[in-house]
Parts: C-alpha cells; structure tokens; sequence
C-alpha cells in the first residue's frame, strides 16, 4: 500500500520549481461488508506535471480488491500515463485518453468511478483547429470493463463553426471485431441556434457486421425552444442494430437514451436501460419559471422496439419553490411502466439554510410497486436527512422500507458522517446498510449487490 502514496510523497519536491505547474488528486474508497466479512479498497492517484507547452502525468491506480459491482482487475500498478503537447493551433496527446465524437452515436470513451466504468484508449490523439474548423484524429487500443485492452481502433472528427447559427460536422471510426474483421462506422452532425431555437440532429451508420449478417443506423435529434418563461424541450431516437461492441464488456458508443434522469433515489433505480439494436421512442419536457422563483416542470417519455412492442414509458411532475426566505421545498409525482413493472411515485424534499453554513435537508420518498406477470404488489419507501453544522461538517441518515415479502430483508438503515478538511480535503465516513439496485448516471446503469458495513471515501488534492 506505500506504493498508492507515491504521487503524494513526490509532490512537495517538484513544487518549488516555479517554472512547473503540478496537479496531484487522489481518490481513496475503502469498505467493509460485515455480513460477507470481505473488505474492499481501491484507490486511484494521478499526478499532472506541466511545463511551458508540455503536460504529462500518470495514474497509479489499486484494486485490493475491487468493489464486486466493478470489473476491474485485482492488483497495483501505473494504470495510465500520458503526455501531451500544445502548438498555436494544434494538441497532441500519446499515451491513455478519452474522447467523443458528436453526440456519442458512434464513440464515446469515457470514466466514470461511482460506476466502475473506463473505457480510456492507449494511443495517440491529434487535435486541430484552424479558423472556423476543428479536427480530430486518434488510434489507440481501447480498455475494456475487465482491464484488458482490445484490438486497435482508428477514427477522426471534422467540426466547422457556422458562427453564431450552429455547427457541421461528421466523423467516422473503424475498428476490427475479436475474429480480426474490420468494421467501419460513420456519423454526420448539425446544430442550429436561432433567437429562441436551437436544433440538434445526427444520422449514424455501420456497415454489415461478420456475426449478424446486418448493417445498422441511428438517428437522433433535440430541439429546445424558449419562449417568455416556458422552456420546452425534446429527444427524438431511433436505433436499428447500433450497439457497437467489440465483446460482452466494451460498447464503443453510448448513444443518448431520451429519458429523464431521476435525482430521487427510487426513481432513479428503475430508470430505462437503452438497447441500441432495437429501440425508437420520444422524451417531451415543458419548464415554466415564475416570477417568484418557483419551477414547474412535466416530463413524459416512451420507447418502442421495432415491431411495435412498447418497452417503457413515464409521465412526471415536479415543483419546486421556496418555502420561506431561507428554505426550497420540492415535490414530485411520477408514473412508470416498463414491461416487467409498473411504479407509482410521490417525492418531496425540503431544506433551510442558516447563517454560519448551518441547513438541514430532508427528502421522502413513497413509491407503489405493480409486478405485471403476476399482479403481485408492494411499497417502496426512501427517506434521507442531513443536518450540516458548519459549511465543512455534516451529518446525515438514510433508511429504506420495502414490503416486498419476497426479499428477506424489509428495512435498511445507513448513518453518514461529511468533512472538507481544509480546501483540498474531503472525508466521508458511512456506517449501516444499502439495499442492492440499479444506480445510473448520464444514462449508463449498474447494479450495486447489497452492502452492511463500514465505508470511507478520502479525495485529496494538490
């Protein structure tokens, strides 16, 4: 474990070179699980040293072991470095990175830790700009949900800016399947911005692939309108045979799902999981703002497969206004319904500040759960507090009631204690249990088995 402060240890020394900037984060998860008596910690160290037009930097990254929601591999080591150079008009970057074309369609590479996901590439990127155009080259190796790194993939972006009315551009990627068989995809893209208007839309194709015998498209677009104090907003998506993976643990692309993305935890656990290969539906959102602060939105969306079977849909209302001159309450109703399930939400949140960095938050959560193949019905209930005693202090609690007679456990209690230890220190301390579900974030979800234990989480930076 010496080995996972290195990056710390070496930081003081570089400092008092004036002509170096440096940047150390570090990001500590550690955990107990009482009732499977395994403990867990993984911990991810970077270090970013920049001189002059050079940057360069490396990951020193341990999994001893994995959290098990996380494919990550168990051990400890440099897990990425990079270094990068930037010209007048031009980045270049060679070693590990992450990148995007259009709105995601075709590639997306991305990390996200709260869900155990990097897919970063091993390679070299190119980055241009010249006047009104922007240009991206890039090869590398992509990693997989298991650590492994995977035939080369290759591909470019072409961007120019219309001004101030929008944007062209198109980009393409090809890459080679397990079998050594090169596949090659493509995009072009658009957005236009009026006074009050503003269109985003993007065709995609693949060509046939060597499994399936199929070539697949997608379409995607958005528009967003404001008039006075509404803002509307809506997704439209059609999906025929795109999801890009290379194996069972790597998708090249993350395509928009055109749904809502809940922020109340029982909402967001049933949230819909996209499939690319087989998918079209539509997402509307009306936001009214009043004159007195106060929001009221409405949501709907529903999604189809290609024959017609209905595979989801939501309504959902949510108003939020201040309470007093020094609180902001929220409540929300929703209903969903996908083909296994039927929930029936109510939410409301509340908090008040106070001077000297003093609040109390309070949400409750009540949800009515219809299972369809065979009736069966049951409550959900999500309540959480938390009372901060100063802007670096706080505490909070959650619990959670299910009376689901199917599952062996119907409460779960869950103590949290916060800390900014200066302005580069956060600590946060968790005791109790966490029941198991789908947790998502940008549209992308995994499933958290059940936790009882102990748990902290350390980020430092420098």
């Amino acid at each position: 474990m010496k080995e996972l402060f290195l990056p710390l240890l070496i930081a003081p020394m570089l400092l008092h070179a004036a002509k170096f900037g440096l940047h150390v984060d570090s990001w500590t998860n550690a955990a107990y699980d009482l009732e499977l008596e395994q403990r867990y910690v993984e911990s991810w160290n970077s270090v970013q040293l920049s001189y002059g037009r050079w940057n360069g930097g490396l990951q020193l990254e341990s999994h001893e072991p994995a959290y098990p929601y996380s494919y990550d591999p168990r051990g400890t080591g440099i897990f990425q470095r990079n270094v990068s150079y930037y010209g007048d008009s031009f980045q270049l970057t060679a070693g590990h990175f992450y990148s995007m074309f259009g709105m995601g369609l075709i590639f997306r590479s991305y990390e996200n830790r709260t869900l155990r996901l990097d897919s970063n590439l091993d390679g070299v990127k190119l980055e241009l700009q010249r006047g009104p155009l922007e240009a991206v080259l890039l090869a590398g190796k992509p990693r997989d949900r298991a650590g492994e790194r995977l035939p080369l993939l290759g591909g470019g972006q072409l961007k120019s800016s219309l001004g101030s009315t929008g944007q062209l551009g198109a980009a393409w990627l090809q890459s080679e399947d397990l079998d050594a068989n090169a596949l090659l995809r493509g995009t072009v893209f658009s957005s236009l911005y009026l006074n009050r208007l503003s269109i985003y839309t993007e065709l995609a194709l693949r060509e046939k692939d060597a499994l399936s015998g199929e070539a697949g498209q997608a379409l995607y677009g958005s528009v967003d309108l404001f008039a006075g104090n509404f803002t509307f907003h809506g997704e439209f998506k059609d999906y025929r045979h795109f999801l890009l993976a290379q194996s069972s643990l790597y998708e090249f692309n993350a395509a928009p799902g055109a749904v809502r993305e809940h922020l109340f935890t029982l909402l967001n656990r049933h949230q819909h999981i996209l499939n690319a290969d087989d998918e079209q539906g539509v997402s509307l959102e009306m936001l009214y703002g009043a004159a007195d602060g106060s929001q009221f939105t409405l949501h709907g969306n529903s999604g189809r497969n290609h024959e017609g079977v209905r595979l989801y849909r939501e309504l959902y209302a949510q108003l939020e206004r201040d309470v007093s001159h020094s609180g902001h309450g929220t409540a929300a109703a929703g209903w969903m319904e996908d083909r296994e399930a039927r929930f029936l939400n109510a939410a409301g949140a509340l908090q008040w500040h106070f001077s000297g960095g003093k609040a109390l938050k309070m949400s409750f959560e009540h949800q009515h759960v219809r299972i369809l193949r065979d009736e069966r019905q049951f409550y959900d209930q999500f309540f959480s507090g938390e009372l901060s005693l100063t802007r670096d202090w706080s505490m909070g609690i959650s619990a959670e009631r299910s009376l689901d007679q199917t599952q062996d456990r119907q409460f779960w209690l869950g103590t949290e204690l916060n800390a900014r230890l200066g302005e580069s220190r956060q600590l946060s301390l968790f005791f109790g249990d966490r029941r198991s579900g789908k947790i998502c974030t940008g549209g992308v979800c995994v499933y958290k088995p059940e936790f009882s234990g102990f748990e902290a989480v350390l980020h430092l930076q420098l």
